[in-house]
């Protein structure tokens, strides 16, 4: 596959995929940015050849953290190096009452407002299961 060295990430991950149609091949994908995100991401940039995929990714900024536009900073060029479009999108408060639930929708409402203009067909978040789960 193009020089790129499958891990038994790879293909634990290719493998699941052929198994599942959780992300059939020649899709168009989004999703959100994390250290998970950016993990599964990196195992989809590398599988995309295999796929014919179409990537997409999403920064959602909280401003929770005096380094939260950095992030985003670095994400963008990371996806710029992986040649995937990004969309760093920043919430218009930094409230954090309450803020588990209404982080997560406002995550939900923003990949699926990006996802929708990006004429995404599926979103993949490299999230835990917990934050999965919305009231929506």
């Amino acid at each position: 596959m193009g020089g790129i060295l499958w891990s038994a990430t790879h293909a634990a991950l290719h493998r699941r995929l052929h198994s599942r149609s959780l992300l059939p091949p020649r899709h168009r994908s989004g999703g959100g940015v994390r250290r998970d995100s950016v993990c599964l991401l990196g195992l989809l940039v590398d599988l995309r050849p295999q796929w014919s995929w179409q990537l997409r990714a999403v920064h959602c900024d909280h401003r929770w953290r005096a380094d939260s536009a950095a992030n985003g900073v670095f994400v963008a060029e990371l996806c710029d190096r992986w040649r995937v479009p990004c969309a760093v999108v920043v919430a218009e408060g930094n409230d954090r009452d309450g803020r588990t639930e209404a982080a997560r929708q406002w995550r939900h409402t923003t990949f699926e407002q990006v996802a929708t203009a990006q004429g995404c067909t599926r979103a993949v978040s490299g999230h835990t299961a917990s934050d999965r789960q919305s009231s929506a």
